[in-house]
Formats: structure tokens, sequence, C-alpha cells
């Protein structure tokens, strides 16, 4: 088992007030395997995602119970370095917004330098860095990468900003990414092309995958199983081709109808 999580409960904290965000939420994942997290804004999708990563604010939020073990360590008693030397390493993350995640000051191919270069048990010398940069970029199916490696990140489309955070994510060939929303600025086109291209890499590389979305549609291409979230809770869970045909939870039913005719495959 690669990750497993066992009733994590998760907290945020408004003023005086108490909000329980993600209920003793359960989900596990093979190496090499793709789940789906489905839910509306809210639902507390994105709060698991991170706490896998011990991402969540300390200020505002609590982890108020269960277990998150990673190759049968639990995440949530590692310490700061322990965590960090995990991250963008074994464990990558694509967020909603490539803009807001990507630095605006720095060239593309710089930013995947340092992830390269913060993991790498040796030094890389500039050209062999820049190299595999290269590589990354054309792994991402780039059309111009050396473009790409040298430009920022306001010069480039929506799609190659999201592409080039695929790039910083997989850079280290991850045992798991985390796909926050990946699609969710992205016209339909260019969906399709992200959707396909975390597909493939999963399957190139044999990296287990976390999909999170709040449409169904964008799973059933993609997933081999589902875990649908409502309200903190998982109130369905199965594999997604069966919750697709025959979803039990009315929630889940709501959802699957939401989603125009024939986009669900």
């Amino acid at each position: 088992m690669l990750l497993e999580i066992i009733n994590l409960s998760v907290e945020y904290f408004r003023g005086t007030k108490t909000i329980p965000a993600v209920k003793n939420v359960s989900l596990s994942l093979d190496g090499g395997e793709s789940a789906g997290i489905v839910g509306e804004s809210g639902s507390g999708k994105s709060t698991v995602a991170l706490a896998i990563l011990k991402l969540l604010s300390a200020h505002d939020s609590k982890i108020s119970g269960g277990t998150i073990n990673f190759e049968g360590r639990d995440i949530l008693k590692m310490s700061g370095e322990e965590i960090r030397k995990i991250r963008g390493k074994d464990i990558g993350i694509i967020f909603q917004d490539p803009f807001s995640s990507l630095n605006p000051v720095l060239r593309i191919g710089k930013q995947i330098e340092e992830t390269l270069e913060v993991h790498s048990d040796k030094k890389i010398s500039g050209t062999e860095l820049k190299n595999r940069t290269l590589e990354i970029l054309k792994s991402v199916r780039m059309s111009d990468p050396e473009r790409i490696y040298n430009s920022y990140p306001h010069q480039v489309s929506g799609g190659q900003r999201q592409r080039s955070m695929i790039a910083i994510a997989i850079a280290n060939r991850p045992k798991l990414l985390i796909a926050d929303e990946p699609t969710t600025a992205l016209d339909v086109t260019v969906q399709k092309e992200i959707l396909d291209l975390l597909s493939l890499l999963k399957k190139e590389m044999n990296m287990a995958l976390i999909l999170i979305t709040h449409h169904l549609g964008i799973v059933s291409q993609t997933t081999e199983k589902l875990y649908v979230m409502y309200q903190g809770e998982i109130v369905e869970e199965g594999l997604t081709k069966n919750i697709l045909r025959n979803p039990q939870h009315p929630y889940t039913q709501n959802l699957l109808q939401s989603i125009p005719r024939g986009s669900h495959g």
C-alpha cells in the first residue's frame, strides 16, 4: 500500500468558531493506481490533499484525528525536515491556479531546475541541469521547450503554464502525484489535453495519481476508483466505472445528472 488515510479529521478556526472541514475520511491507494476525489467547493477534498503534504496552516486549522500512512510511515508524525524530503520528490502536487503557484519573477526553466537541485543526491552541473530540465519540458509535451525554458509565466499561455506546473511536480519522478482541480481555468480543448497528459505520465512513470475535481465527467477516463465527498465526509466510494453506471448516494446521483449528456463516457 502506497498511501493509506485512516479516519482523517480536520478543523478550521474562524474567530472563536471551530468548523469541521473533514470528518473521518479514509482512503487508500496502491502504487501506480489512480483515484478521483469528487465533490463541490467546500466539500473538503482540497483539505485532504493539503493534509497529505502537511501544508495546512497551523494558524487557522488543525488535524484533529487520524493517520496518513505513506509507504508505511505516518506523515502526521514526521518532522518538518522529514516531510520536506518527501514533498516534491516522492509526492508531487499540482495546484488549481498555475499563475499564482508559479513564481512570476523566475523563468520557468529556473523553477524546474530548483526542484531538481533541492532533491538531488549529488550536485548537478549547469549544462546537465539545463539538459534534464529540457527533457522534462519535452516529457510534458511542450512543443518548444527551449522557449518555455527561457520564458516567465506571464509570457506563456494558460495551458503552457499548467504544463509547466506539471513539469515541476514530476521533475523528480514522484511515486504519487496529486492534481488539485488541474483544469479549472482552462477551456475544454486544453482540459482534455491536460487530462490525457496526466494519464500518459502516470503510465510512463508508473506513479499513483489522485485527481481532485468537482466534475464527475473529468474522472471518468482518468481514474480507476472514486471517492465522492459531501460536507467533509466520503459518502460513496468504489470503482469509478461502477459508480458512474450505478450511483447509490443521492448526492452522487445529482452530480451525475449535472453533467452534460455524453460527457462522462
